[in-house]
């Protein structure tokens, strides 16, 4: 049997344009992953979410945003499971 694993994009909010906001099963926020322009680049910014902005941990820089959110995702997955 193939494990399907559900995609963190699945579960995020969008408060604002280019700003996605990915959820527990508690519905509370753990990692923000926003659209960012450098010049003519594109590209996403994903960080661990805390409340406020300067507290926030960035994951990494990436040219799409599934990989932005995958990354997140497993970085917080990560953080919850023993070292």
């Amino acid at each position: 049997m193939v494990e399907q694993r559900r995609h963190p994009l699945l579960t995020a909010f969008e408060p604002t344009p280019g700003e996605w906001w990915l959820r527990g099963p508690d519905q509370e926020p753990y990692a923000i992953v926003k659209i960012i322009r450098r010049g003519d680049e594109i590209g996403y910014r994903a960080q661990l979410y805390a409340e406020r902005e300067q507290d926030r941990q960035l994951v990494g820089y990436y040219k799409r945003l599934k990989p932005a959110a995958e990354a997140a995702h497993d970085r917080y997955v990560r953080g919850m499971s023993r070292p």
